[in-house]
């Protein structure tokens, strides 16, 4: 919106004339119009605050009553009525309160009122100023009421937009209110429900808790308890006197009896700390295995235990300069997964309280800690007729990561299932098309061959040769697996032919047709190589180099069958 022009200007009439310099005048200056981006009175946090963004602003903020032309207060900007602010546009509210900077009514070198805005200095001016100060002579000027509406103007027509945006954006409210009050209502009830199980829990815990801690207390307090008994007796005998006492002898000898025989059957066990639990945290199980301790470096256990979950872990405890734990899972290919488990161990002591107890944190891969020091063990009462008692478990860190590792459980499981579907399939395609292609068998010698799954895995330097199969002419063959590298540097299985021993010599018995099949529980994925050779006596092999990648033998569980990858070859003598 463009602001109204200033009202014309009014130059003094002569040069002569005398103006005080601005260090003679009030230290109080107005600033010019500030841009957009700057901070001003107008639009400050403290008037954005306070002031009014609609047609209210015509409301005196002091009497409340309304306005055709309301004044803003320059200190709190407010607007008042007339009556209610003072010329220098201090309103009563502020005019109060002694310590707020007050505007000078006057000028302080004519005495006079600064009424007019010097426009090329920025600076308040009297009527005299005008008329006798040479350092304004021939500069615009204006009523001071005049520039004030003027830049007031501009800044009120920024916050009225502001205004309008703001009630734009509170069309779209009332959906929101909704939605916060559906994620409200969602939230507290789950809310609810976590506290409903969380009490539950603890109120188990609290249970298990009082009931030890109950049966502590008798245990400590009984010492106590039997002494006080003891004292009651001793002081009814000194209150009955000798003859007193002699006549109740039987009735004191037995209440010592009685005392004596509750003393003998004081329990000595400990009571166990490790299976206090609840749902969310359920107790912990601890396996026990005595192990002897003898002087230098050894083995000194090595088990397999299972976990809460059913899951197989090998244990290896060994003792060095640090007596060391070593944790893996006891599988062949341990599973990648970022569930988490914790290992709670203790090396008992004859001391309850001294007793080294340690927890990790470890994932489904080997890990090994340090449980103590060698010397610690030996000489702090740990170890009892040369053998240390150690106590062990592994369970899920929590109940969300138990939770996490049945579904992945679970999973597998529906996957094997399909898998195992999907591997009948193929059997009963690949059995019909064993059946389809009989005919073209007939005249083969065929051999098969199972290469464990590992050993491809491992890549070892050497090949992998099959047992030997003998064609129609006495002769015998071998398959060959190599692992072998392309130029691109990756690794290729590779499948050669290659005669093992050769009885009929006859070119016409050595040039033979062959082929070589790698199995898969989908037939169309069958790789597969035929070709026709003469082959020497002295055994090279012909076939194919980089016969499939590694990596797709890796990658595809159709390859794989009882944990072996499976080929089938055959030898036929050329018509």
């Amino acid at each position: 919106m463009n602001s109204p022009p200033l009202s014309p200007l009014i130059y003094p009439p002569s040069s002569d004339t005398y103006c005080p310099s601005p260090t003679q005048m009030s230290p109080i200056k107005y600033e010019s119009v500030p841009e957009e981006s700057q901070v001003s009175p107008e639009n400050s946090p403290k008037r954005n605050s306070k002031r009014k963004l609609s047609n209210l602003d015509s409301t005196c903020g002091a009497c409340n009553l309304d306005v055709e032309k309301p004044k803003l207060c320059c200190n709190c900007f407010e607007y008042f009525c007339e009556k209610c602010i003072n010329l220098e546009r201090i309103c009563s509210k502020c005019a109060d309160k002694s310590a707020l900077p007050k505007m000078p009514p006057n000028c302080s070198g004519h005495g006079k009122e600064l009424a007019f805005f010097c426009l090329t200095c920025e600076t308040e001016i009297c009527s005299e100023c005008i008329l006798e100060a040479t350092d304004h002579k021939r500069h615009p000027f204006d009523r001071m009421e005049a520039v004030y509406q003027e830049k007031i103007g501009v800044t009120d027509d920024k916050i009225a937009k502001i205004g309008l945006q703001i009630e734009e954006i509170e069309k779209h409210t009332e959906m929101a209110k909704k939605n916060l009050n559906l994620i409200k209502t969602v939230g507290d009830a789950m809310l609810a429900e976590l506290k409903a199980i969380h009490d539950a829990a603890k109120m188990e815990v609290q249970e298990i808790v009082d009931e030890k801690r109950e049966e502590l207390e008798k245990r400590i307090n009984l010492p106590e308890d039997r002494r006080a008994l003891v004292k009651q007796i001793q002081d009814e005998i000194k209150a009955l006197g000798h003859f007193g006492f002699i006549k109740q002898q039987d009735r004191f000898n037995e209440q010592c009896d009685k005392v004596l025989e509750q003393c003998r059957q004081l329990p000595a066990d400990l009571i166990d700390h490790y299976d206090i639990g609840c749902e969310l945290i359920p107790a912990t199980k601890m396996t026990t295995y005595k192990v002897d301790w003898v002087d230098g470096k050894q083995e000194m256990l090595n088990v397999i235990i299972d976990d809460s979950t059913g899951e197989s872990w090998k244990l290896s405890l060994s003792k060095g300069d640090i007596l060391c734990l070593k944790v893996a899972p006891n599988v062949s290919i341990p599973l990648i997964t970022s569930h988490k488990f914790k290992v709670t161990t203790e090396i008992s002591n004859n001391d309850i309280s001294k007793s080294l107890r340690k927890r990790f944190v470890i994932q489904r891969k080997m890990t090994q800690f340090e449980l103590a020091d060698i010397e610690l063990v030996s000489s702090g009462g740990f170890l009892e007729d040369n053998a240390m008692e150690f106590r062990v478990a592994i369970e899920p860190l929590n109940v969300i990561e138990a939770h996490d590792h049945y579904k992945q459980e679970v999973t597998m499981m529906k996957n094997s299932m399909d898998q195992m579907k999907t591997l009948m399939n193929a059997s009963r395609e690949s059995l019909d098309a064993l059946k389809a292609n009989t005919d073209s068998l007939k005249n083969f010698s065929v051999g098969y061959f199972a290469l464990e799954y590992g050993n491809i895995q491992k890549q070892p330097k050497s090949g992998f040769v099959s047992p030997n199969v003998i064609d129609f002419n006495g002769n015998e063959w071998k398959m060959e697996i190599k692992f072998e590298r392309d130029e691109f540097n990756k690794i290729l299985l590779s499948a050669y032919i290659f005669p093992a021993r050769i009885i009929n010599t006859s070119e016409h018995a050595r040039r033979c047709t062959y082929f070589i099949e790698l199995m898969h529980s989908n037939p169309d994925e069958i790789v597969r190589g035929y070709a026709e050779n003469l082959f020497e006596v002295n055994g090279l092999g012909r076939g194919w180099k980089g016969f499939i990648e590694r990596m797709r033998v890796l990658n595809d569980v159709g390859f794989v069958r009882h944990g072996k990858v499976w080929f089938r070859y055959g030898v036929r003598p050329s018509a």
